[in-house]
């Protein structure tokens, strides 16, 4: 009996130290990420038309990402209805 136990507490401490430095690294990776949208609040017209232009140049990627940022700055204006029309369409093409 005393050898059965000895096994499984060689075998489950490896698999707990295992299981704790994935936890850490898990952590410190949900810490290095710095790709958050910097947010710089500006008129709604001035987003839509830079992202008009964008969709007009072709660059539907960048289009996508302003019309929804006229959205999420300002939801209730006129022009979020049309940005989200508009993102939708950027994303297709896209």
């Amino acid at each position: 009996m005393t050898r059965d136990s000895d096994r499984m507490m060689m075998l489950t401490k490896p698999i707990s130290s295992l299981i704790a430095g994935f936890a850490i690294l898990l952590t410190l990776g949900a810490c290095a990420g710095d790709d958050e949208i910097v947010y710089v609040e500006r008129p709604a017209e001035d987003i839509y038309n830079t992202a008009a232009n964008a969709l007009d140049a072709g660059r539907y990627q960048q289009a996508a990402q302003e019309f929804d940022e006229v959205e999420r700055q300002h939801p209730y204006s006129e022009w979020a209805t049309r940005a989200q029309l508009l993102a939708g369409y950027a994303y297709y093409q896209d």
